[in-house]
C-alpha cells in the first residue's frame, strides 16, 4: 500500500498542474459563452493569459520542471494567435 501513497515531490508537482490549469477556466468559460459577442473581450483575456504563463515560466525556469516546458509551449501558442490579430 505504500507504493500507491503520493509523497511530497508528487504532491507538488500535483499543485503545480492545479495551478497552470486554474489560469485557463475563466477565460475559456466567458470566451466560450455563445450568448453574447466575445470577441472584444479576447485582447485582454490574452494579455492576461500571457503574463500568468510569463510569471509560471519564471518561477520554473530554474526547476528540472515539465512545467517549464509546458508554459513555454502554451505562452507561444497564444503569442501567435496574438501576433495574428494585430
Amino acid at each position: 500500500l505504500r507504493s500507491l501513497q503520493i509523497h511530497t515531490d508528487e504532491w507538488t508537482l500535483l499543485q503545480n498542474l492545479k495551478d497552470f490549469l486554474n489560469i485557463f477556466i475563466k477565460p475559456t468559460d466567458y470566451l466560450s459563452r455563445s450568448t453574447y459577442p466575445t470577441l472584444s473581450a479576447q485582447l485582454p483575456y490574452f494579455s492576461v493569459l500571457a503574463t500568468r504563463l510569463e510569471t509560471i515560466v519564471d518561477r520554473e525556469r530554474t526547476q528540472d520542471s515539465i512545467f517549464y516546458e509546458a508554459c513555454t509551449s502554451s505562452w507561444q501558442k497564444l503569442d501567435e494567435y496574438h501576433s495574428k490579430t494585430g
